[in-house]
C-alpha cells in the first residue's frame, strides 16, 4: 500500500514548512528577528479582543521584508527622499492597516507639506527588537538602500533583554533562531512517522475532524492570544521592581553609539524618538487591564515603577542626543496616555512637529 501510494498518490508532509513560511522567507543568521518577504495579509479585526482596532485590517510586506509599496528595488531613484523607521513594535505596529501606522501617516504629511518632493517612508520595524537587534539590522540591511534619514525609536525592548536573570550584552537574544529551538519535544518522533504515506493521511484527515484544515484568521488569533497575554498577566502578583532594573545598562548608549557612528560614516543623518508607554503612577483600572508587560517570572512591577524606568531609558537617549548633536522627538512626553494613541503600547498616530 505504501508503495502504490508514494508512486501514483503522495502527498507532501504535514508538517514540512511551506515556501512561503516566515520562518523561511528572509531568515538572516546574523538577524535576531526579520518579517516575511511578499507576503499579505487580509483580515477582520475584533474590537472585542483589540480595543482601538475593529474593522479591515491589510498588511503587506514588500520582497524586503518591509512595509513600503514604493520600495521596490535597491538602487535609489533620482530624486526621491528614503526615510526607514527602525524599532520595534512601536514602529512594526502589526496589528494595524498599512493606513494606520506612524510611518506611513508620516508618509502623508510629508507629501502634503512638501508636494514636490519625493519621500519613501519605510517600515523595518520588528517585534521585539532591542537596540542590539537595530544595530545589527542597520548593518545587514538598511544601509545598502542608502537611505537619507534614519528614524530610530527604542528603549522598551532593551529594559526587556535587561531584566533576564541571565543578562549578558553578549548573549544573543531569546527569539534568535527560534525555530530551532522551540521545535517540539516529540518532533523527532512525528517526522519519523511522516515518512509514510499512510500516517500522512491520519494527520490530514484528523485536521479536517477538527475543522483546523483551513487556515484561521491571522487577527483572530493574534487579538485571542493578546486577550490570553492580558489574562495571564492579571493573574502575577504585584510588586516594586528591583532597584538594578531601573537603569539602562552601558549596552544600550553603546549600539546608539555603534549606529551613529555608521551612520555617520556612511552620510546617513538620524533621528531618535523617545519611547512612548501607556505605564503611569495613578494608572485607571481599563488602562491596566490592557497591559501584559513589565513582569519577570510571576512579578508583575508597579506601573509607577516600570514609568519612572522608562523614563531613565528616555532620558539616557535623550542625554545622548545632545552630547551628539543628533535630533530627538519627545514623543513619551507629547503623546497622551490614554487608549485614544495606544493599542496596548503600539503608538497609532504619528506627533506633527516643526
Amino acid at each position: 500500500m505504501e508503495g502504490i501510494l508514494w508512486t501514483f498518490a503522495a502527498v507532501p508532509s504535514p508538517y514540512a514548512l511551506a515556501a512561503g513560511h516566515p520562518a523561511i522567507l528572509g531568515w538572516n543568521r546574523y538577524l535576531a528577528g526579520e518579517n516575511p518577504r511578499n507576503r499579505e495579509y487580509h483580515g477582520l479585526a475584533n474590537g472585542a479582543n483589540t480595543p482601538g482596532i475593529d474593522g479591515p485590517v491589510s498588511i503587506a510586506y514588500n520582497a524586503f521584508g518591509f512595509r513600503s509599496p514604493r520600495l521596490t528595488s535597491i538602487e535609489k531613484p533620482p530624486g526621491v527622499i528614503r526615510i526607514f523607521c527602525v524599532g520595534g513594535s512601536t514602529t512594526a505596529c502589526v496589528s494595524l492597516d498599512d493606513r494606520h501606522t506612524w510611518t506611513e501617516q508620516l508618509q502623508g504629511l510629508l507629501e502634503t507639506r512638501r508636494p514636490h518632493t519625493k519621500f519613501d517612508v519605510v517600515n523595518c520595524g520588528v517585534n521585539g527588537q532591542s537596540s542590539r537587534g537595530d544595530l545589527n539590522l542597520i548593518a545587514q540591511r538598511v544601509l545598502a538602500f542608502r537611505p537619507d534619514l534614519i528614524i530610530m525609536m527604542t528603549g522598551l525592548n532593551d529594559w526587556s533583554v535587561a531584566k533576564a536573570p541571565d543578562y549578558s550584552p553578549a548573549r544573543t537574544e531569546a527569539h534568535c533562531y527560534r525555530y530551532l529551538r522551540e521545535k517540539p519535544k516529540w518532533m523527532w518522533a512525528k517526522e519519523l512517522l511522516s515518512g509514510s504515506q499512510i500516517f500522512r493521511r491520519i494527520v490530514y484527515a484528523k485536521r479536517q475532524y477538527s475543522g483546523t484544515a483551513a487556515q484561521p484568521d491571522e487577527w483572530d488569533i493574534a487579538g485571542k492570544a493578546v486577550v490570553r497575554l492580558r489574562q495571564r498577566h492579571a493573574q502575577r502578583r504585584r510588586s516594586s521592581m528591583p532597584a538594578a532594573l531601573f537603569d539602562p545598562k552601558p549596552e544600550f548608549i553603546d549600539n546608539l553609539r555603534s549606529i551613529l557612528g555608521m551612520c555617520r560614516a556612511h552620510g546617513v543623518k538620524t533621528v531618535l524618538i523617545t519611547q512612548p508607554v501607556l505605564w503611569q503612577a495613578e494608572m485607571p483600572e481599563h488602562l491596566r487591564a490592557l497591559c501584559w508587560m513589565g513582569y519577570r517570572g510571576d512579578i508583575a512591577f508597579e506601573s509607577a515603577d516600570l514609568e519612572q524606568m522608562m523614563n531613565r531609558y528616555n532620558r539616557a537617549l535623550s542625554d545622548f542626543a545632545e552630547e551628539q548633536r543628533v535630533p530627538v522627538v519627545n514623543a513619551a512626553a507629547r503623546l497622551p496616555k490614554d487608549d485614544t494613541v495606544f493599542f496596548e503600547f503600539v503608538t497609532v498616530r504619528v506627533i506633527e512637529t516643526p
